[in-house]
């Protein structure tokens, strides 16, 4: 386990300079405020939120503390738990921009501090249907996110690839479970297994991942009954969740793509670099995996060697195709007459 100071955690900040960042839920909070932290070092801020109003502020912050130094803004109207509205934000985004570097899928409810799986439910009828629109948002809304975030990532053309990286947002709750929280905690647990899943694969593609997890912050998603539970206890600064997940959308340091970055409290944060279960039949299966994955990586480099080659010598290739017949036709014409 690594501390990170806030001064380190923008220690590789500058490479956000004319950079493109998607975010869902922007209009405040840990997305406004990561919005703001990336415009400040010069990246350009997409916005997906249902609250339009919120994040044209969150925009006008954005060019605030960024506009001099190239940032710029843009937001779109997206309902995450609908992909046909999250597919119009990445094209929109990416058609103003002609890039996405960095996706993060901040979008997410709090759920009722009651839980409908709570034994308060209890019921002498057939209980009611369990109310599951917080896993639409925070879980399925975000596998619709990182979907779209691989596809856009993917289409940069820059060679090298500058950085990349998508950045999911858990929670506390993501590594301990909450009594009377257990839909919410088990979306949270679901985007801690995605990222810690989709590590390897993406490592091989140039994408970086990490998970960001905050214990509770003094955000609007905190609703009044949870303040009152949580009297006297701190809370997570919101500009130090920010500051995480630029931390861990810079760091060069492959070692720690698909790391948790976590906030138990309002002290620093506390990196835990990924592990894998080498259990039993585990270790078998990871190395399995692993190797898999070399070799699709291995298969994609030399694909793109070839390609890169072609590309340099197709020039080239048309001035020999031209050429040739017309050297062909002259040697023929001076063997038939000598």
């Amino acid at each position: 386990m690594t501390t990170i100071t806030d001064e380190e955690l923008y220690l590789n900040a500058e490479v956000l300079k004319d950079k493109v960042v998607l975010i869902t839920g922007g209009s405040s909070g840990v997305g406004q405020a990561t919005a703001i932290a990336f415009a400040s070092y010069g990246a350009k801020v997409i916005i997906g939120d249902i609250d339009v109003a919120g994040a044209k502020h969150t925009i006008r912050e954005c060019l605030r503390v960024g506009g001099t130094i190239g940032s710029d803004a843009m937001v779109q109207k997206c309902d995450v738990t609908s992909w046909e509205e999250q597919v119009a934000l990445f094209d929109a985004g990416y058609k103003k921009y002609g890039r996405i570097d960095f996706v993060v899928p901040n979008a997410g409810v709090g759920g009722p501090p009651d839980g409908p799986l709570a034994l308060t439910k209890r019921t002498k009828d057939i209980p009611a249907k369990p109310d599951t629109r917080t896993i639409d948002i925070n879980l399925t809304g975000v596998i619709y996110t990182v979907r779209l975030g691989q596809h856009y990532l993917m289409k940069n053309k820059e060679k090298p690839l500058g950085p990349m990286a998508i950045i999911f947002v858990s929670s506390m709750a993501g590594n301990n479970g909450l009594p009377r929280g257990e839909i919410y905690s088990a979306t949270k647990h679901g985007i801690v297994a995605l990222c810690r899943s989709l590590t390897e694969d993406y490592r091989g593609h140039g994408i970086r991942t990490a998970v960001v997890c905050p214990w509770f912050i003094d955000t609007p998603i905190l609703k009044t009954a949870s303040r009152v539970a949580l009297a006297g206890i701190p809370l997570t600064p919101v500009h130090r969740v920010a500051g995480a997940i630029v931390c861990a959308a810079t760091d060069p340091n492959w070692e720690t793509s698909g790391a948790s970055y976590n906030l138990p409290d309002d002290g620093l944060v506390m990196r835990t670099e990924r592990h894998e279960l080498t259990v039993g039949v585990y270790k078998l299966l990871t190395d399995r995996i692993n190797g898999l994955i070399k070799v699709q990586t291995t298969a994609n480099h030399y694909k793109n060697v070839v390609s890169d080659l072609f590309m340099l010598a197709a020039p080239h290739l048309t001035v020999v195709a031209f050429v040739l017949p017309i050297l062909a036709y002259w040697l023929f014409t001076r063997w038939m007459n000598s």
